[in-house]
């Protein structure tokens, strides 16, 4: 008989334990947003719900009911704390009865995120009740809070040539990034972790985070540089006496481009000296120079699928080797969509001129969308469900204009 009440008891303790560990989180209300510091704050609360903050990686972050930790710390009830990964789920710590019912958190954050305090009680069950009389407090043990600025920008090119283009790149983001010029805060000029510009001048980009509508109290910054454009070389001019051939010499640069005509179209050789074929009349030839650090062909510019019309604008006249990659074919049902065709030519710009670019887009699976910019529509099999791939559409650049008769390269 005793055997028996002993196991009762131990029946209802355990029934006890598990309902208490099964009711304290969640409530959907939210209370607001703290930002966690060195020092202790406090959040009076009336009702059960949670608390949005900001936590960095590796900062070690303070919640607690009891003033022995908190001084103005108070509670009533059986409070129990939640710290998740989402508002209502991904429990990644709880507390309950830590100074007699009062609950305290000591935390360090395994990833800069946002991160959700339910503040609940014992047997709280699904309701969301008021009527409290709380006061939690809350810090930082190594972290002096609020929203981290960026670590900083990276830029595919620090150094560019009037009329080029730069991608910028900010490291360390949280939350929405703010592109500024002339200052922290200055003009704004974009947002998102990436932006590409195209300064006329040396220009220094700042970029700030936001989070919750609470900006970081700095900014990132670099300083993208335009190099000057090189002196124009000198040719003094040759006298024939009758028909014959002669031997142009230039100085004053490098990276010499021998030319035709005034515009930079009829490329002829390159260097320091260019000998004539054999002349009958007057006849004027053009020198110039490329762009610093190794003329004209020595720079890259890379252009990736953005579903709409990208431009390139010239940089120095010369002739440009372009090479396309057409959009690749999206997969059916058993098969692999094969890759876009590649095209390869030279084109001669001016310096200045701009030229539109068209990067198709991938082909959608098993009878997905058409690739962007001419794809075709993958073969659809209703009564056994076999669809094929749609095509990639095709890569070109289109030279005057934007429409099909602009093409000059495509795949």
């Amino acid at each position: 008989m005793l055997r028996n009440t002993i196991s009762l008891l131990t029946l209802i303790v355990s029934l006890l334990a598990f309902n208490k560990a099964q009711a304290q989180c969640c409530c959907a209300t939210n209370l607001g947003t703290i930002t966690p510091n060195l020092a202790w704050q406090y959040y009076s609360q009336s009702c059960h719900g949670y608390l949005s903050f900001q936590a960095t990686a590796g900062c070690t972050y303070q919640f607690t009911y009891c003033s022995a930790y908190a001084p103005s710390a108070t509670y009533t009830g059986d409070p129990y704390l939640t710290i998740n990964s989402a508002p209502m789920a991904g429990g990644l710590i709880a507390n309950d009865d830590y100074c007699g019912l009062g609950s305290y958190i000591s935390w360090t954050a395994p990833a800069t995120a946002t991160y959700y305090l339910q503040l609940g009680s014992w047997a709280q069950g699904a309701t969301c009740a008021c009527g409290l009389s709380r006061v939690l407090g809350y810090r930082s043990t190594n972290c002096a809070g609020g929203v981290t600025p960026p670590t900083g920008i990276t830029a595919s090119s620090n150094t560019i040539c009037p009329g080029q283009s730069v991608t910028l790149t900010a490291t360390g983001t949280v939350g929405t990034q703010y592109w500024y010029t002339g200052s922290c805060g200055g003009a704004q000029i974009g947002t998102g972790p990436s932006i590409t510009v195209t300064p006329a001048t040396t220009t220094t980009y700042y970029v700030n985070n936001n989070s919750g509508g609470v900006f970081s109290p700095s900014c990132a910054s670099i300083t993208i540089t335009i190099a000057p454009a090189p002196a124009p070389p000198t040719a003094p001019g040759v006298t024939l006496c009758g028909p014959g051939s002669a031997t142009l010499l230039a100085s004053g640069g490098n990276n010499y481009i021998w030319y035709s005509n005034a515009n930079g179209t009829g490329q002829l050789a390159t260097g320091a000296s260019y000998t004539t074929p054999l002349l009958q009349t007057t006849t004027t030839y053009y020198v110039g120079i490329g762009s610093p650090g190794g003329g004209i062909s020595s720079g890259t510019q890379t252009f990736n699928y953005t579903g709409s019309v990208q431009t390139f604008t010239a940089p120095a006249t010369g002739n440009y080797t372009i090479t396309l990659n057409g959009g690749r074919g999206g997969n059916g049902l058993n098969t692999q969509g094969g890759f876009g065709g590649q095209a390869t030519g030279s084109l001669a710009l001016t310096a200045g001129q701009t030229i539109n670019v068209y990067i198709g887009g991938q082909g959608g699976n098993a009878g997905g969308p058409v690739g962007w910019n001419g794809g075709g529509q993958g073969g659809l099999d209703i009564g056994a469900g076999q669809h094929a791939g749609s095509g990639g559409g095709a890569s070109d650049i289109r030279v005057g204009g934007t429409a099909l008769a602009n093409r000059v390269i495509g795949t």
